[in-house]
């Protein structure tokens, strides 16, 4: 099975036909990945203060990204596991709403409380522990998306694997 990058019709067709095999639907879910991270990002450049950092936070969002749908694939049972692209899509909703209002609040936080944390009382460079959070703050939070992601993928898939132990018994 190919990746069908440009051809929607042809990627539409197999899934209408059911051709799309798990390995082929994580690796979708790769590329899916890496294009959310050049979209961010990409709008990011034209706003953003561009150095050393940015490029590192991207590099870091980028592997915690494949990191976490290959993650996701294995909690999924890898290839012997069934609808990964539902389940990963289905879950990357509530996971992106929780993960989302966390970040807003999060970034807030640190927006409004960092003139009475960070000062030069309390650090040596307050401007760079600032950037140091900032800096954290996606990286972590695009941690847990994948994390919770995986953890609900392994939590629906040892349900539907009792179930299948207990049909097999009775």
């Amino acid at each position: 099975m190919t990746l069908h990058l440009w051809n929607t019709r042809k990627l539409a067709v197999e899934l209408a036909e059911g051709r799309l095999s798990e390995r082929t639907g994580m690796q979708y879910m790769l590329v899916g990945s890496l294009l959310y991270a050049y979209n961010t990002y990409w709008a990011l450049w034209f706003g953003s203060y561009r150095d050393g950092w940015f490029f590192l936070e991207l590099l870091a969002v980028i592997c915690v990204g494949l990191f976490g749908v290959f993650e996701c694939y294995k909690a999924n049972g890898e290839d012997k596991g069934a609808d990964f692209i539902l389940r990963f899509c289905a879950l990357a909703v509530p996971a992106g709403f929780k993960v989302a209002v966390l970040g807003l609040i999060a970034g807030q936080v640190l927006y409004f409380a960092a003139d009475y944390v960070l000062d030069s009382r309390t650090f040596r460079d307050p401007a760079l522990v600032y950037r140091y959070l900032y800096f954290a703050l996606p990286v972590s939070f695009a941690f847990v998306y994948y994390w919770r992601i995986a953890h609900h993928i392994a939590f629906i898939r040892n349900i539907r694997e009792s179930r299948e132990e207990a049909q097999a018994v009775a």
